[in-house]
């Protein structure tokens, strides 16, 4: 049998890069999942449909997360669909790279709508279906930048720490109900921050990598599965870092 045999889960932000490498492997082991995308695209109809092949039951639904009042819609769906959820990845994100001085308050907003509101809110919306769950999983994904910070990436870097307190506060207040909740923290990978920022940027920071070179999707989603399976029933309330030995 399957590891998540029977298991709901949903990812948001999975219609591409490492949402869509969780949502692979969560489907490859059994999962039935909720994709999620802020809009229709050519991208999030392909992804659905490979997930589909692999996992019948799965469904995609849309949200700009920032919009409060899609985020409700969707979740309204999803429950309506779906008596229970057993794991859900907090995954979608916005950067913005900009120093401090030069970045607009509308950038702030959006990488803070984004990252920490849209965690908020789904996970929120969602509980009392997490409830039901016998062993309910939640990860975030946050970020090597809210353990170190970094330059140019004040909105991103408080926005990633912020959802480390959230998940160790949150792990606290649900353990009673054999939910565990834990934070991902992943270095320069070959999706996401590492594709939104200056080649020579990114050289230069992979040599400060013991492993000289970036991670892979893949190895980021297969440590959220561990998380998410029985095996880490005992593991809550961690910010784990994978990050080729960067700190």
């Amino acid at each position: 049998m399957k590891r998540f045999e029977g298991k709901i889960a949903i990812v948001t932000g999975s219609s591409r890069g490492l949402g869509k490498a969780i949502a692979f492997e969560l489907a490859s082991e059994g999962a039935t999942l909720i994709l999620h995308a802020s809009k229709k695209s050519t991208e999030s109809t392909k992804t659905f449909h490979q997930i589909k092949n692999i996992s019948p039951n799965s469904e995609l639904y849309f949200a700009n997360f920032l919009n409060h009042d899609e985020i409700v819609a969707m979740m309204r769906l999803v429950q309506k669909k779906f008596r229970r959820v057993d794991i859900l990845i907090n995954n979608a994100g916005a950067i913005k790279r900009q120093t401090f001085l030069k970045m607009t308050d509308e950038e702030w907003d959006i990488v803070t709508k984004v990252n920490i509101y849209g965690t908020y809110f789904v996970t929120k919306l969602l509980l009392p279906s997490i409830l039901k769950s016998t062993a309910g999983r939640i990860v975030n994904m946050s970020s090597i930048c809210g353990l170190v910070g970094e330059y140019g990436l004040t909105g991103y870097c408080m926005s990633k720490a912020a959802i480390i307190g959230f998940t160790k506060a949150l792990a606290k207040e649900i353990a009673k109900y054999n939910i565990t909740v834990n934070a991902i923290c992943p270095a320069f990978t070959d999706a996401g921050m590492a594709n939104e920022i200056e080649r020579n940027f990114l050289q230069q920071s992979i040599q400060s990598i013991p492993l000289k070179r970036v991670g892979k999707k893949e190895e980021v989603a297969k440590l959220v599965t561990f998380l998410c399976s029985e095996d880490a029933g005992y593991i809550t309330g961690q910010a784990i870092s994978i990050n080729g030995g960067l700190i």
